[in-house]
């Protein structure tokens, strides 16, 4: 369980880290 509330949260920052990076472009 702990694992795949890690893969989850990983995977949340690389989202949120990417729609930031985007944003930056506009």
């Amino acid at each position: 369980m702990g694992f795949m509330f890690l893969t989850l949260f990983g995977i949340s920052r690389v989202c949120y880290a990417r729609y930031r990076q985007n944003d930056k472009k506009k």
